[in-house]
């Protein structure tokens, strides 16, 4: 998972009398590899061992390591000038500051979850279409298995979508066995007509067409999290960002409807393998 790191917890891994200095330092070790920051946050480390050694709380050789060493802890600093048209939407639309909102949109350009102790910014965002993309750094190492927040989408739905899906897991071998008559048969797609046109995948179809936007994302991205049972790299949160950027740029045509109905072969896995992380 990508961690967006901002100032305040870069300089929680420098400074031992900072509150939160263990859990700044403990995720350091921990998702180190997977630390990425904006650029500019280079500019606001600086300043603030700056103003941490005016105010006599750390010495100018701490301040100095500080400003040296933090890059060399951030694995990928992405350019802010790339960030900025969609950081200035966001500070429009939160009334937030812009400096802030370049970390947020940091997370958002690539799909992680931005970490810091800045309790105005999390109460800020709380209540936005951001705030998935925020987290305090005390909970920060409890983030994966809190994915399960991120669902919109009822577990009723899913167990009913999962049901509707495995009665037509049914229905195919049914049509595969009648086809194959018991010896080995290669088939034409024409052959398996039978079983798009069934009741049972049109229920299917219908459940998926009935969900919100945000709803069916969820559904993507469980199923994709389940067909993926064995890969370490995908977590659930990183796979849900990518499903809602994937439902918004394919809404406009009706076939996404029948990849998210075929997918959801795989969404028993996948919510048992969410429901694991809880």
């Amino acid at each position: 998972m990508i961690l967006i790191v901002d100032a305040n917890v870069v300089i929680k891994w420098f400074v031992d009398k900072e509150l939160l200095h263990a859990e700044a330092r403990q995720l350091l070790v921990t998702h180190q590899g997977n630390l990425e920051a904006p650029d500019f946050v280079l500019n606001e480390v600086a300043n603030a061992a700056q103003r941490k050694h005016r105010l006599n709380e750390i010495s100018l050789q701490q301040a100095s390591n500080i400003v040296q060493k933090a890059p060399n802890y951030i694995d990928v600093l992405h350019p802010s000038r790339d960030l900025l048209n969609r950081a200035f939407q966001i500070a429009v639309s939160s009334g937030h500051k812009f400096y802030d909102c370049i970390y947020v949109a940091c997370a958002e350009a690539t799909g992680g979850i931005l970490v810091t102790a800045d309790e105005k910014l999390l109460k800020k965002f709380r209540q936005t279409e951001w705030s998935r993309f925020t987290c305090h750094l005390a909970i920060a190492e409890n983030l994966e298995a809190a994915a399960v927040d991120l669902l919109t989408v009822s577990e009723a739905v899913i167990l009913e979508i999962i049901r509707a899906s495995e009665f037509l897991k049914d229905v195919r071998m049914h049509v595969a066995r009648e086809l194959a008559d018991g010896e080995l048969t290669i088939f034409n797609p024409g052959d398996m007509d039978p079983v798009f046109n069934s009741p049972s995948y049109h229920k299917l179809c219908r459940l998926v067409e009935n969900l919100g936007e945000f709803e069916r994302a969820d559904i993507l991205a469980l199923s994709w999290y389940g067909r993926e049972l064995k890969s370490k790299e995908n977590t659930f949160v990183r796979l849900h960002h990518d499903a809602r950027n994937w439902i918004a740029g394919h809404s406009a045509d009706t076939r996404h409807l029948t990849y998210v109905a075929d997918l959801a072969v795989y969404l028993k896995d996948g919510l048992s393998k969410l429901n694991d992380l809880s």
